[in-house]
């Protein structure tokens, strides 16, 4: 595999990202550390990036359930058809309109556009009211 991640040719169009940009995305059902990374690597600079960042916020579909693979979440597909980079903020179980997450999204300057989904999990829940 290593290999073939040194024979990436830079000229050619691949999508959002310049074709040396790699992102690994993991199972979200598989309990796994990354202890270090090595080698030549670095994070991409601004130019190799979309020019624009899709926030997402929201429960399990928003994180990923059910989604076949982790790279066909529909936040991924949305990204990846609007050719803007991703910003996965689901979290299953959850998306309850947090003051602390709404803060968090709010300080946050790194996204242009954004979609909250207010959870389904709050009408079962009763512990809010409208205002």
């Amino acid at each position: 595999m290593r290999e073939r991640l040194q024979e990436l040719a830079s000229s050619d169009e691949t999508g959002r990202f310049d074709p040396c940009v790699c992102r690994i995305q993991l199972d979200r059902y598989q309990a796994i550390a990354v202890h270090d990374v090595t080698g030549d690597c670095r994070p991409p600079t601004v130019d190799e990036l979309p020019d624009q960042r899709y926030l997402a916020y929201g429960t399990s579909i928003t994180e990923g359930a059910a989604a076949s693979v982790p790279h066909t979440d529909y936040v991924t597909t949305v990204a990846r058809n609007c050719g803007v980079d991703a910003l996965n903020l689901g979290c299953s179980g959850s998306a309850y309109c947090e003051a602390a997450m709404t803060e968090h999204i709010a300080a946050r300057d790194d996204w242009d556009v954004a979609t909250l989904a207010i959870s389904v999990n709050m009408a079962s829940s009763g512990g809010f009211s409208p205002e």
